[in-house]
C-alpha cells in the first residue's frame, strides 16, 4: 500500500475541484477591466459571469450520465480538454459573444467536476479518510478562488492583463489532463461493469489484500442495490435525505455568496476605489473564505 499512489491519486482527483474555484473566481478580477475593452453593458456583463453558471448546470447532468456509461476516468479526461478549450477561446475573444460562448464551455467542465470529483474521491478513497477526502472539494475549491484572486492582483497592470487571467487555466486544466492517463479507474464503476480483477487491482494500489477484498463485497452489495436506477429516488428512505440535500442547496445560494465572489471588485470599483485596490480586497475575501 504505497502513500505515493494515494497522493497522485486524489492529488490529480481533486485538481478539477482547483478549476472549478480558478474558472469561476477569476472574471471577478478580469470583468473590472473586460467591461472596458468589450464594452459591456449591465446586461452583457450579467451574461458574462452567468455564461459559466447556465454551462455547469447542464454539465453537472451530462456528467453523471457519461461516467456511468463510458467512466470517471474518461470522463475526467474530457473535462480537462473542455476547460482547456474553454480557458483559451475567453483568453482570445474579441467580441462579447464570443466570451460568453466560451464562459458556457467552460461552465460544462465547471458542471462536470463539481458533479464528477465528489463522486470519484468517495468512490477511490479508504473508508477511514472518505469523509475528509469528501471535503477536499471543497477545499480546492476555494483555494482556486484565492489563487484567482491573487493571480488577478498581480495581473492588474499588464496590457491584456484580463485576457492572461482567463487563459492561464490551461495551465492546470492541461496537468489535470496528464494526470486523467495515471489515475486509475474507479473501482466501483469496474465492478458495475462486471470487472472485477481490474477492481481488486484498484484498490490493491491503497489498500491492504484483506481490506481489498472486505470493500469489493460491500461495493457489490451497493451496486445490486443501484440497479433500480432512477427508480431508487422514490423509496421512502430516500426521499427525505433528497429533499434535505435540494434545500441545503438552494439556502446556499440564498446567502448570495456567488454575488459576492462574482462582482465584489466591479462593486467597489463602482464606488471609487481603484481597480486594483478593489482586486487586492477581493483577495482577502477569498482568503476569509479558505
Amino acid at each position: 500500500m504505497k502513500t505515493s499512489n494515494k497522493i497522485v491519486i486524489f492529488f490529480f482527483g481533486a485538481l478539477g475541484g482547483l478549476l472549478f474555484g480558478y474558472d469561476t473566481g477569476i472574471i471577478a478580477s478580469a470583468l473590472v477591466y473586460i467591461k472596458g475593452d468589450l464594452q459591456l453593458t449591465p446586461i452583457g456583463e450579467a451574461w458574462v459571469v452567468s455564461g459559466i453558471i447556465l454551462g455547469a448546470a447542464i454539465g453537472a447532468i451530462g456528467s453523471g450520465f457519461l461516467s456511468d456509461k463510458v467512466g470517471r476516468k474518461k470522463v475526467v479526461f474530457i473535462e480537462a480538454v473542455i476547460f482547456t478549450a474553454g480557458s483559451l477561446g475567453c483568453a482570445l475573444s474579441i467580441t462579447a459573444t464570443q466570451l460568453i460562448l466560451f464562459r458556457f464551455v467552460l461552465g460544462l467542465a465547471v458542471g462536470g467536476a463539481s458533479a464528477l470529483v465528489p463522486l470519484y474521491l468517495s468512490e477511490m478513497a479508504p473508508k477511514e479518510i472518505r469523509g475528509a477526502l469528501s471535503a477536499l472539494n471543497q477545499v480546492m475549491i476555494i483555494t482556486g478562488i484565492v489563487m484567482a484572486s491573487i493571480i488577478g492582483y498581480i495581473l492588474t497592470s499588464s496590457a491584456d492583463g484580463w485576457r492572461i487571467m482567463l487563459g492561464l487555466g490551461v495551465v492546470p486544466s492541461i496537468i489535470m489532463a496528464l494526470g486523467a492517463l495515471m489515475i486509475p479507474e474507479s473501482p466501483r464503476w469496474l465492478i458495475a461493469k462486471n470487472k472485477e480483477a481490474e477492481a481488486r487491482a484498484v484498490l490493491l494500489k491503497t489498500r491492504s489484500q484483506t481490506i481489498a477484498e472486505e470493500e469489493i463485497i460491500e461495493i457489490k452489495r451497493v451496486v445490486a442495490l443501484e440497479d433500480k436506477g432512477i427508480r431508487e429516488i422514490t423509496d421512502k428512505w430516500v426521499r427525505p435525505l433528497l429533499w434535505l440535500g435540494i434545500f441545503l442547496a438552494i439556502l446556499q445560494q440564498f446567502t448570495g455568496i456567488n454575488a459576492v465572489v462574482y462582482f465584489t471588485p466591479t462593486i467597489l470599483v463602482g464606488l471609487g476605489v481603484a481597480p486594483a485596490d478593489a482586486i487586492l480586497y477581493n483577495v482577502g475575501l477569498g482568503v476569509v473564505m479558505l
